[in-house]
């Protein structure tokens, strides 16, 4: 049997100190004997959680979500709230189409500056993301701030443009380069974006016409609205 030495550094029974083993009190993490006689430890180091076994892509900006999700957004909501009708009503209208698109250059600036998390038009709208694209014929990037609808992993965003004649520029920019990145609660995302067509476009339209002023934008022109689905890029 083996025996266990002592020294003038040992503790006494009667003078326990925190974190050294005294005889017959284990210490939380201190080896104990094993079973042969052994004094090796009996188990092995906790697994440490490593932020480098992660993809790079930010996934550490938003631990709540799952890979593949987006972040949730601090205002916005999909949920068509009563409270807020008369700003439905005002955004669906031609004047306030007109105000909406006089204030895209400050909202853009908020939404930018806060990365996502926030709108200049608070809790009202939608949820809205910033979306950087590539100049088609510049190359250079263009942001500007978009409403947003979840599906599931995706993210659906419509060129209604206010129901002007022309195609928004970001969505000519999508076509010649599908690869974007979004600012949303707080992080930036890259992703690839896809044109939808067919029943899958047909199924998302009808949700964003659930709005009244997606209604409206949709009956003031005869274009065809493009609408895009954004997926995260795992480059």
């Amino acid at each position: 049997m083996h025996s266990i030495r002592t020294s003038l550094a040992s503790p006494t029974l009667a003078s326990p100190t925190l974190g050294t083993p005294t005889l017959g009190t284990p210490t939380l993490g201190t080896p104990t004997p094993h079973p042969r006689g052994s004094m090796e430890p009996m188990t092995e180091p906790f697994p440490e959680t490593r932020r480098d076994s992660f993809p790079e892509t930010r996934r550490d900006s938003f631990p709540e979500t799952h890979w593949g999700s987006f972040p949730e957004t601090h205002w916005g909501s999909e949920t068509l709230s009563p409270a807020f009708a008369p700003a439905y009503a005002f955004a669906s209208s031609r004047l306030g189409s007109r105000v909406l698109r006089a204030l895209a250059p400050l909202d853009r600036r908020v939404v930018l500056a806060t990365r996502g998390k926030y709108t200049l038009f608070g809790p009202t709208t939608l949820p809205t993301l910033l979306l950087t694209t590539i100049g088609r014929k510049s190359g250079l990037p263009r942001a500007c701030a978009l409403n947003f609808l979840r599906d599931g992993r995706r993210l659906l965003i419509l060129g209604s443009n206010w129901g002007q004649q022309q195609h928004p520029n970001w969505s000519a920019n999508l076509l010649a380069h599908p690869d974007a990145t979004v600012a949303i609660g707080g992080s930036e995302i890259a992703v690839t974006a896809t044109e939808l067509a067919g029943q899958d476009r047909d199924v998302a339209l009808q949700r964003f016409l659930g709005y009244p002023m997606y209604r409206a934008y949709r009956g003031r022109t005869h274009r065809e609205l493009r609408l895009f689905a954004l997926s995260r890029r795992e480059d």
